[in-house]
């Protein structure tokens, strides 16, 4: 009788009992458990996808240092037909999409230097010159130059000229210009001129 009243007075200490405990303990198990393999789900999904973004950016170094080094080969091969010795380096090597394209040249009788020192005429013979690697490598359905020959000397001037015919062999080229050693090379002129007071556009084949 002792040990029965000792174990009354307990289960009034207990008191009171939910019943309901055990059943809302198996659904809250339940539900840790779908909430588990979702999250299992989720984890795996989010390895594969940071594998992906990985090799998505390694391939995309890849192709820009690719293309980087084909331009780089067509400019120094198109600045050296204009007279000079030149390079495109990457301003940040060790994070590429961090940085720019350094332009340096070696205009005929200076030394090395970045566009940044470079005078009006040195800048569009490297400018033009980096169009036209570009253009070497990737076709359009065609390129507009508008005055591209202004700032340059008649010797210069003549060099694109033939530059821009070399190139129009394959592409074709619409060119803004008032400089004679430009226009002397192209296949078609078209210009304006007036005729009673009015302006009338007429065009020869050359």
């Amino acid at each position: 009788e002792r040990e029965i009243k000792i174990l009354k007075e307990k289960q009034k200490k207990l008191e009171p009992i939910n019943f309901q405990a055990k059943k809302d303990y198996e659904e809250i198990y339940e539900r840790y458990k779908a909430l588990l393999e979702k999250y299992n789900t989720y984890k795996k999904e989010e390895e594969k996808y940071l594998f992906l973004l990985k090799e998505i950016e390694k391939r995309k170094k890849e192709v820009f240092l690719n293309t980087f080094e084909k331009i780089r080969k067509n400019f120094k091969e198109i600045y050296e037909k204009l007279g000079g010795k030149g390079d495109i380096v990457l301003e940040n090597d060790k994070d590429i999409f961090k940085g720019g394209i350094i332009i340096k040249a070696n205009p005929k009788g200076k030394k090395l230097i970045n566009m940044n020192a470079m005078s009006g005429r040195e800048k569009a013979l490297a400018a033009l010159s980096f169009i036209f690697a570009i253009a070497k490598l990737y076709d359009a359905p065609f390129y507009i130059l508008d005055e591209v020959d202004a700032p340059l000397d008649v010797k210069n001037a003549t060099l694109v000229g033939k530059l821009i015919k070399n190139f129009s062999k394959d592409k074709d080229f619409i060119v803004i210009s008032h400089r004679e050693q430009t226009i002397s090379s192209a296949d078609y002129l078209f210009g304006v001129i007036m005729e009673n007071g009015l302006s009338k556009v007429v065009g020869i084949k050359t």
